[in-house]
């Protein structure tokens, strides 16, 4: 069974972060890739190779605590072997 990572970031749109993000699962793949947004933005589609896309819908910052206990249950879930975030609003 592989082991897994769980990728946080924002959204998917392109940018710097994010391009570099699915440029590196595309390498990690004796991992799980599971890629936790907090946006539904996704302007990477078919470039975007990874295991599941999950997206936590944070419309305003009272979305946070319901995303919080969420990332938290699919923390406990997949038991991931590392946590890796980009950017501000996912750390």
């Amino acid at each position: 069974m592989k082991k897994s990572i769980i990728h946080i970031i924002f959204d998917l749109g392109r940018g710097g972060a994010e391009t570099m993000l699915v440029k590196v699962i595309r390498e990690l793949t004796e991992y799980k890739n599971i890629v936790v947004t907090l946006a539904d933005t996704n302007h990477f589609e078919a470039e975007l190779q990874c295991d599941q896309l999950i997206c936590l819908n944070v419309q305003s910052p009272f979305d946070v605590p319901k995303a919080v206990f969420k990332l938290k249950q699919i923390i406990k879930k997949e038991k991931p072997a590392f946590v890796h975030s980009h950017l501000i609003w996912p750390q």
